[in-house]
Parts: C-alpha cells; structure tokens; sequence
C-alpha cells in the first residue's frame, strides 16, 4: 500500500512479482479492497479468467484492456467520459485523458489502474514459430501511459523478459511473499487435513491427522516442500489425502515429492512420468480443450484406450478439479495445461493428430447440440489446421441455425471471425465476404 501511494504521488509504476500458484490474483483482490477502503478511484482488468472465458481472446488485446480501464473509471464516476467521443474509446489517449480529467476535478484523489496477468497474454496469442511477444508489447503500451501525478499503474505477472519495458521505465518491482507455517496451518485445515487453531473445521468434518506431532511433522514437511507456494501447498495436501488410507504418516508421503522449483515443472514431470506412456494421452486431452469432460467422455474421445481413463484420472486427483454440475473435469491450475501443451509446440504431428480425434467426437455431438461444439469445434479446427472443414460446416444457413438454437451473437460472430481467417487461408474471397 506504501509502495502504491509513493509511486501515485509521481504518477509511476508497480510491479508485483511471483511464481505461478503463488497467489497474485488473491492479493489483487484484497489490494483493490485496501484501496477502495482509503477512497482510491481504481480500474483493474484481468487478461486470464481461465480456459472456460468464452472471451479470452478478447480479454488480452491491447485497445479491450484500454477500453476496458476506461469503462471501470467511467462506473465509478461518470465525469470523466461526459465529453468523450466515442465514449469509450480503447486507446491510451482516452485512457489518461480520463485520468487528467479525474486529477482536474479531484487533486486530492490517488488513482489506480491494475492490470493482473500480462504473462497470460504470450500464452493466449500464442503465435508458432514466431519472436512476436504480445505480453511485451502490453508491457510496452503500459510503460507509454504518459501518467498525470497522483495515478499509479499496478502490474501483476509472473517474472520474465516481457517486463522489461516497464522496468526501464522506472518501474518498481515487489516480489509477493509466500505462505507463512500459520497460513499453512489455516490451508491444510480447511481442507480437513488436520485440525485449524485459527478457524473451527467445517460442521461434521473430522481432521484426518489429529495427533498433535504427526500434525507437526506434517506441517514442516509442507512448509519445507512447497516453500511456501499457495498452489503446490494445496497440491501436497490433496497428496496427502489421497494417500492416507495407505500412508498413514502424510509428512512420509510429502518429503517423497519433488520440492517446490520455482515453477511446478519438476512435480509436474513427476505426475506426467507416473501415468506411462499409454496413459498420457488422458492428460494431453484435458489440456487441449477448454471445457469440461466427464470419465465417460474421455472413454468416447479414444475408446481404444478406455480402460487407462480410471488410472490416469486417479494419478492426475490433485491437480484436477471435477464437478458433475459444471460438466465434469478441469485443470485444477492453468500452470498445469500449459506444463502439458508445452511439448506439442515442437511436434505439430501429434498435436493435429488428438486434435483430429477431439474434433470428430465434438463433431458428433453436434455443431448446433452441444454448446461446448458450438464454443469450440471451430477454434480447434482451426488450430489442427481444418480450414476446408471450418468453411463447409459455416455455411449459409449457419447464422440461421445458431440463432434458431439459442446461441449468443457473441459466441456467433466468434465462430464467424474463425471462418474468415479460414476462408481467408484457403484464399475463398466470396466466401469471406458472406462471413461479412
């Protein structure tokens, strides 16, 4: 909070810097509360919601960011757009006019504009093959900001290059803490794992380690494996209650997990190396697409290979997240997909080839059916390569059946913006213009 006010007071820039899982989205919510609290004017804008964001895409390019900082100042006071035209013009000229006009009618008022997750934009806009870094271009947009005294610009990333612009231009840089033993304690008992001294266990909830020292010792083994970070603490713990029927110390079975690297990579290979290699392609599915699948599902996609789904899904428990009322299964962290879809940057074959099954079962659901074909059949052909394919299944009477199902025009036009850029490989002129 010092930090923010200091760098307000000559209109600068903070970065808050930390490892995936370590909790920077969490502290951007309880750092925009403190600042709401002392009378703040703020905007934040996230670029990564997760894989289930129909309108990640969007999220990430420069103007949606502008424009939607400029949106948030305008709800908060609606004076700073009265003469704006268009009103919300997503560029930076509207954006720090916007924050000149708030300084002019409020000296006294610090103004904030956070922006989380400008590491997610690279991965979003991933371009194969090429030097373009749209996360150092953000940073680049944001660095230009030409920022009036009393407004401050709020980064959080995960570390690298693409900070780079807004570290030579003053930039200063917070490195986010991790967990303390007391947070620990608090994670490992709300999840049951052991009794909570600062809270009660859930209603009805036993702690599956009540023995003061075996909770003890499980507790520095925590601390030491996880070194504090938020999302492999929480991926021990579920380790460890998976185990417990069979290893009956959990610290035992903790202390037999690679330590925390900075990364995940090195817990990450782990569990990718237990599965086998005719098991993988379980965890290869679940990182491609960006939706939900039941066990079932997964048996459909390759029914040849149906039998490893129970044994891979069992092996994969702590960084998987299932819900029957939200369609099945997930990526319990995005670190996890992108750990996964890593390899097939340098192996276009097998990335086309489970594309090619993944489409053909959406395909089978149904193109106007199933929701989750509508949102993604045509993304996925597109990305495995599928233009002829993207351009007969969007034909004429496409917008006519889509609206006739009940689909958002915003879900629509996306589908459409995926054939234009088909059509337009493929060199199908009329064919574009109709998408028009």
């Amino acid at each position: 909070m010092d930090v923010a006010t200091e760098r307000a007071s000559e209109g600068g820039r903070l970065l808050v810097v930390g490892p995936p899982g370590h909790g920077k989205s969490w502290v951007c919510q309880q750092l925009l509360d403190v600042l709401s609290d002392e009378g703040w004017l703020i905007a934040e804008h996230y670029c990564y919601l997760g894989d289930a964001d129909g309108e990640r895409l969007e999220r990430v390019l420069t103007e949606a960011v502008f424009g939607s900082l400029v949106g948030r100042l305008a709800e908060a006071d609606q004076r700073l757009v009265t003469d704006q035209r268009p009103r919300f013009a997503a560029d930076e000229d509207a954006l720090v006019g916007c924050l000149r006009r708030s300084v002019d009618l409020e000296p006294d008022r610090r103004i904030a504009l956070v922006v989380d997750g400008i590491d997610h934009i690279t991965r979003v806009r991933a371009r194969a093959g090429g030097s373009f870094d749209p996360s150092k271009s953000m940073s680049e947009a944001l660095a230009a900001l030409d920022l009036p005294p009393g407004a401050v610009v709020i980064v959080l990333s995960q570390p690298g290059p693409h900070l780079g612009p807004l570290q030579e231009a003053g930039a200063v840089t917070a490195t986010l803490p991790g967990l303390t033993e007391q947070d620990l304690h608090l994670l490992a008992g709300r999840l049951d794992l052991v009794p909570a001294d600062s809270v009660g266990p859930r209603a009805g909830a036993t702690p599956l380690v009540e023995d003061r020292e075996a909770v003890a010792s499980f507790l520095a083994a925590l601390a030491e494996r996880s070194a504090g970070n938020a999302l492999y603490a929480t991926y021990l713990c579920r380790e460890a209650m998976r185990s417990i029927e069979t290893r009956p110390d959990p610290s035992a079975a903790v202390l037999e997990l690679p330590p925390f690297d900075g990364t995940l990579k090195n817990y990450y290979d782990h569990l990718y190396q237990s599965l086998g290699g005719e098991a993988g392609w379980v965890a290869d599915v679940i990182a491609l697409i960006d939706f939900a699948v039941t066990r079932a599902e997964l048996r459909e996609i390759r029914p040849d290979a149906s039998h490893r789904v129970e044994g891979a899904l069992e092996v994969l428990g702590p960084v998987l997240i299932e819900r029957a009322t939200q369609g099945g299964i997930r990526v319990y962290h995005e670190s996890f997909a992108r750990y996964l879809r890593t390899p097939f940057q340098d192996d276009a074959p097998a990335r086309t080839a489970l594309l090619e099954r993944i489409t053909g079962w959406l395909e089978g659901k149904g193109l106007f059916v199933d929701a989750r074909a509508f949102h993604s059949l045509l993304p996925l052909l597109a990305e495995s390569g599928q233009d002829g394919r993207i351009v007969s299944l969007v034909g004429r009477s496409f917008v006519t059946k889509a609206v006739a199902a009940g689909f958002a025009a915003s879900t629509i036009n996306a589908n459409l913006a995926t054939a234009v850029g088909a059509a337009a490989r493929l060199d199908d002129w009329p064919t574009i213009v109709r998408y028009v």
